[in-house]
């Protein structure tokens, strides 16, 4: 099982946001940043439904900042809750 999974996050032109994972083929949207939170959440649960592995307990974000005096990204770390208590 991978432990955590790790996106770029990037703001859309016309509105919203974009996910990228690096290392796997997983990409979502969502109109705000945190539908977008919620919408990699569910996504990479759903990716590994039926694999031999179980979805990484957390998810690591790095959204581009496009803002004068930034570094250029900002981490945020998400804790994957897929519904098993075990």
């Amino acid at each position: 099982m991978p432990r955590k999974i790790t996106f770029v996050i990037e703001s859309l032109l016309e509105g919203g946001f974009t996910g990228k994972a690096l290392g796997y083929a997983i990409c979502t949207e969502g109109e705000t940043f945190e539908s977008l939170k919620e919408t990699t959440r569910r996504t990479v649960i759903r990716y590994f439904e039926g694999k031999k592995v179980s979805p990484p307990k957390e998810i690591i974000m790095y959204r581009k900042e496009n803002q004068p005096g930034s570094l250029g990204f900002s981490e945020i770390n998400l804790t994957l809750v897929t519904g098993d208590s075990r």
